[in-house]
């Protein structure tokens, strides 16, 4: 399970509901893109068979958006995301989704260029925002949550080089996702 959000999350549930008998399975990558995601899709996703998938991805996609590579624009973040998530109806019409929010503040490499970072990713916020709606899917607004966290203490608190979680920040994005996906 990590020692992420995933791991606070999946930890809060299986403790609090034993006689529900989750199995949760974390095949977060770190570094991960859209098109890594397809790669591994069948086996990480589709043969696990799940009732609810929760998905978080786009930051990556944006970091190689800023470096230039043209394989990584919206567009393609967009299609290959969508893509996915038909292949995973497909196989199962009564999965639930989970769509995460990718987020970030602004902290070390993500701060000194903030104002790219930040229409990157905010491309990217929307197209999942899109998503989640297309799909009837639970979407957490991860990056609302952080905003709304700097009120309490600085960025480097929450989020160490403007992508990767504190313990701080891990906890407030479990706290996040649990809130969000209440409803189902």
């Amino acid at each position: 399970m990590g020692h992420g959000y995933q791991y606070i999350i999946s930890s809060k549930l299986w403790y609090e509901h034993p006689e529900r008998k989750f199995h949760f399975f974390n095949r977060g990558v770190s570094g991960n893109k859209v098109s890594d995601l397809a790669g591994r899709w069948q086996t990480d996703t589709l043969d696990i068979k799940p009732d609810i998938l929760s998905v978080l991805i786009g930051v990556n996609d944006s970091n190689e958006a800023i470096n230039n590579n043209p394989a990584y624009t919206k567009e393609s973040y967009n299609q290959g995301y969508r893509d996915l998530l038909y292949r995973a109806q497909a196989g199962n019409p009564h999965l639930k989704f989970v769509i995460c929010e990718p987020f970030l503040l602004p902290v070390g490499q993500v701060k000194n260029n903030w104002e790219r970072w930040s229409e990157e990713v905010q491309s990217r916020q929307i197209v999942a925002r899109d998503i989640a709606r297309e799909f009837k899917a639970v979407f957490v607004p991860f990056q609302s949550a952080f905003n709304e966290a700097l009120k309490r203490a600085p960025a480097d608190y929450w989020i160490w080089d403007g992508i990767h979680p504190m313990p701080a920040g891990h906890e407030l994005m479990a706290r996040t996702w649990l809130k969000s996906v209440k409803s189902i």
